[in-house]
């Protein structure tokens, strides 16, 4: 009976009160946005399946690419953006995060590519530094502000009555275009 609210979804059925995102969906407006580029190989980098974030990200990105009539590859699945030497490398990379993406676009121009030019990224997150960087980042904002301000007001609201059942909400993300994605044609 201690008022509580959890962010992030429990991977376990619960009777807790929750607060997320839909990563799912995250991942959708990503591939939706490369793919209205022009961009066909679209790289997934970082995470494990034993993560649910991870997970339903993933979910979103293959989903994605099948209504986009493209053949997910097994080898744009990578766990770390280290394993970039593809035969054929992808035109653009969605990363896990802002951090993961970092030093992922470091990576990048270690290997002489430029960014967008050479190669799209585009992360999820929006952390303050995202819009500052050089190029500044595309990302799929999760929309911490609201969930922080929800799972605030459903706790006040579990404090004032704590006969209240469960509650949950799901943030909708939202995608963010800055300079790190650019139209690309097939050369």
């Amino acid at each position: 009976d201690f008022p509580h609210i959890c962010i992030g979804k429990p991977s376990f059925d619960s009777m807790l009160s929750w607060i997320d995102t839909n990563h799912s969906l995250s991942s959708n407006l990503a591939i939706t946005h490369l793919v209205s580029l022009g961009h066909k190989k679209i790289a997934f980098v970082g995470g494990s399946d034993k993560d649910n974030i991870y997970r339903d990200r993933f979910l979103g990105y293959r989903l994605s690419l099948e209504r986009n009539n493209l053949s997910p590859r097994d080898a744009y699945v990578i766990p770390t953006s280290s394993n970039l030497a593809l035969p054929c490398p992808p035109t653009c990379i969605l990363y896990p995060d802002d951090f993961a993406c970092l030093g992922g676009m470091n990576m990048l121009r270690e290997k002489g590519l430029r960014i967008p030019e050479d190669i799209s990224i585009v992360s999820f997150d929006n952390y303050p530094y995202a819009p500052l960087i050089t190029p500044s980042l595309t990302v799929v904002d999760i929309d911490m502000y609201s969930l922080g301000t929800r799972a605030g007001a459903s706790l006040l609201k579990k404090i004032q009555n704590p006969e209240m059942l469960i509650q949950t909400y799901t943030a909708l993300p939202h995608l963010i275009q800055r300079d790190s994605t650019v139209l690309h044609s097939e050369t």
